[in-house]
């Protein structure tokens, strides 16, 4: 029964004209790679946003100096210190090693 099962398969690819192994894409990782360059490269240029990024790094940015914060991170909110629903904690830690690397470059946060 598996027997007829898988013929049956086999001759169902072949109507329809596929291959037993698929289609394949050779190298995938370096064209994914390529294409994210191509469409995300421009982005590097780009200003701040005037939105967030005046909010977790122009605002904040005596807060993002301090290297001891990234365990302050996980006792506080995203906005606010005690009352605050956002809890965020990576999101503020990836700021503050962001400033480490770049201060107040936005080429960095890129």
């Amino acid at each position: 029964m598996k027997g007829a099962k898988k013929n049956s398969a086999k001759e169902n690819n072949r109507e329809i004209g596929l291959k037993q192994d698929g289609f394949r894409i050779p190298y995938p990782f370096i064209l994914l790679s390529l294409t994210v360059l191509i469409v995300y490269g421009a982005s590097v240029n780009l200003g701040f946003t005037e939105l967030d990024d005046s909010i977790f790094i122009k605002e904040q940015h005596q807060y993002n100096e301090d290297l001891a914060n990234l365990v302050t991170s996980f006792k506080r909110g995203v906005f606010n210190v005690t009352e605050d629903v956002y809890y965020r904690p990576l999101l503020l830690n990836s700021f503050i090693l962001n400033y480490q690397v770049g201060g107040m470059e936005i080429k960095s946060y890129h």
